[in-house]
């Protein structure tokens, strides 16, 4: 396989893409990224190295197999102001954007009317006024930023902007399921992802590896001198929903057999209450605070194992019904573990307390996690200056109108039932 790696030269990469069908491409800003690389793929890849990362790469690559094969080209910086137009779909990914806009303020803020899961009054928390999408914003911007390119209204967007020849940006948000008929993160022009781990996952062949800005600020910080476990609920949007109460009662039946205190974080959009005294409502601004207050996360597939270890909080991923999602998240067996029955849950728990285990995380093993899953510090600035590097550069695509105004009808629906409803 060849991979090519670059800094600045995108005319030069998408060309030898067309011309080598089986390639992939990979923008990288980082040492730690160019040293991870080798982790999977293996020693037969041939890496085509733009001119100023060759020096770095053939320190940590094969260097027989490293060819030094096209030039860096200047592009503009942060200073040079392209008109983006971000949309967040939800107060999530509010969080997520936020610390782009510190980098890039002329980012333009919008909304549509048959979708908004807290965005609008996120953003006005910050300051901020989001404008209602129109063709106004359509014209005035050059690009679009937004982190979910499979959703219904989503991808009608993405549309829109694609149709007038504008690059989509869309960010990795979170582990997601990758490879399946919704196509996550396949639409967007250009995708930013979280770390190398998510290159043989997602199938493009075109990545820009930036990390993820939800991750940069946070830190690994010793444990709680006493257990109090964190158990994650976000049984959302149909997704095992019917398994939740079974799930939950298996947890913390087995906390309490241990005399262990808990606490239950809910996801603001599960759709049912929980019968227990011990739920803590949650929302994107909540969980960190959650996070530092715990010793352990138990969860089912969700963001907030990665933002466990990021905070140096190890894990448990509860899988006992079988979820087959296409993300790996690589357990190691010690810090974060997958367990499929209540007795190995129990047997995880034990060991995992705090009187039974160590209070901080090992250096290596966080370091080297973070950049194979999460990127590191500097995630925002990275997307920033991606943005601003290609923001303006004419992108082809072949848009899918039906796909697009489709899109938007099952969003209309999904309004108007909503509204009827209430």
């Amino acid at each position: 396989m060849k991979i090519y790696l670059f800094h600045s030269n995108l005319p030069f990469v998408q060309k030898a893409l067309q011309e080598h069908p089986h390639a992939k491409a990979f923008w990288v800003d980082t040492d730690e990224v160019l040293d991870t690389l080798s982790n999977y793929y293996d020693s037969s890849t041939e890496w085509i190295v733009e001119e100023s990362l060759f020096s770095r790469a053939v320190e940590v690559l094969p260097k027989s197999n490293c060819t030094l094969g096209f030039e860096t080209i200047p592009t503009p910086s942060t200073s040079v102001q392209s008109s983006i137009a971000a949309y967040p779909s939800s107060d999530t990914i509010v969080q997520l954007l936020l610390p782009v806009y510190r980098h890039l303020p002329q980012m333009r803020f919008f909304y549509h009317p048959w979708k908004d899961e807290g965005a609008v009054s996120a953003l006005r928390n910050n300051g901020i006024e989001a404008e209602k999408l129109s063709k106004a914003i359509l014209d005035a911007s050059d690009c679009l930023l937004f982190a979910v390119d499979w959703g219904h209204v989503e991808k009608y967007i993405n549309y829109i902007f694609q149709s007038f020849g504008k690059p989509t940006f869309c960010m990795q948000e979170s582990i997601i399921d990758f490879n399946t008929p919704m196509r996550r993160m396949e639409r967007a022009t250009y995708p930013f992802v979280q770390g190398v781990k998510t290159t043989t996952l997602l199938p493009r062949r075109l990545f820009f590896i930036t990390g993820n800005p939800r991750y940069e600020h946070l830190t690994a910080i010793p444990r709680p001198s006493e257990d109090y476990v964190m158990i994650n609920s976000n049984f959302t949007y149909g997704i095992h929903e019917d398994v939740r109460d079974w799930w939950l009662d298996d947890i913390t039946s087995s906390l309490e057999e241990l005399k262990i205190p808990y606490f239950i974080s809910q996801h603001p959009r599960e759709p049912r209450p929980i019968n227990n005294p011990h739920v803590i409502g949650s929302n994107a601004a909540k969980v960190h605070q959650q996070l530092q207050s715990s010793s352990l996360l138990i969860s089912r597939f969700s963001s907030l194992i990665h933002e466990a270890i990021a905070m140096g909080r190890p894990a448990i991923y509860y899988n006992p019904h079988g979820e087959t999602l296409n993300y790996d998240f690589e357990p190691d067996g010690h810090f974060l573990r997958m367990v499929r029955t209540k007795e190995e849950l129990k047997r995880a728990i034990e060991e995992m307390q705090v009187k039974n285990s160590w209070q901080e995380i090992d250096p290596v093993y966080y370091r080297e996690y973070r950049t194979r899953h999460m990127g590191g510090a500097k995630s925002s600035e990275r997307v920033a200056k991606v943005i601003s590097s290609f923001a303006k550069m004419p992108a082809k695509h072949k848009v899918n109108a039906i796909e697009g105004y489709y899109g938007l009808l099952r969003q209309f629906a999904s309004y108007m039932k909503k509204k009827v409803k209430n």
